[in-house]
């Protein structure tokens, strides 16, 4: 029969492998993450890109620094979205790990917030409703400008 020592030795040894695969598991998911953000603000410039060039909205980009708990600290994409008015909407990530997704996107303006979450079903979605009633409206241009729209009223 193992001694203490060695039956505590393995167990660590164990402890060590198990945590080194979930410390690389979760920085994939961190970079796949990083790449998703910049695809998704990338569309965004894109759906913009018209209204800019007519000089209705201007578009700072930056970045922020966000920290989860399992996940290391990451730099994410901001966007703020500057109407001729000096009317502001934020667009900027929150997390990767949330309830029910595989990330969170929130767009803020005036007290008002919408909440796009990317679902592991139905792809990036604006999400509808109380925390206990929940519907999913798909991330379209059309939607991306309605959404604009109401908060920037």
């Amino acid at each position: 029969m193992p001694h203490a020592k060695e039956q505590l030795i393995e167990r660590l040894q164990k402890q060590k492998e198990a945590f080194k695969d979930s410390d690389a598991k979760w920085n994939e998911v961190r970079s796949q993450w990083i790449a998703e953000l910049k695809s998704l603000f990338d569309k965004f410039d894109g759906w913009l890109k018209p209204l800019m060039e007519k000089g209705l909205i201007r578009v700072e980009e930056s970045s922020q620094q966000i920290q989860e708990s399992d996940l290391d600290p990451y730099d994410a994409p901001v966007r703020k979205l500057i109407t001729p008015t000096g009317a502001k909407l934020h667009i900027q990530p929150v997390a990767r790990v949330v309830f029910e997704g595989q990330g969170r996107v929130d767009f803020l303006a005036g007290g008002r917030t919408a909440m796009l979450i990317k679902d592991p079903k139905r792809g990036w979605c604006f999400v509808l409703g109380s925390r206990t009633i929940r519907a999913f409206e798909e991330l379209t241009e059309d939607s991306f400008f309605q959404y604009v729209m109401q908060l920037l009223s």
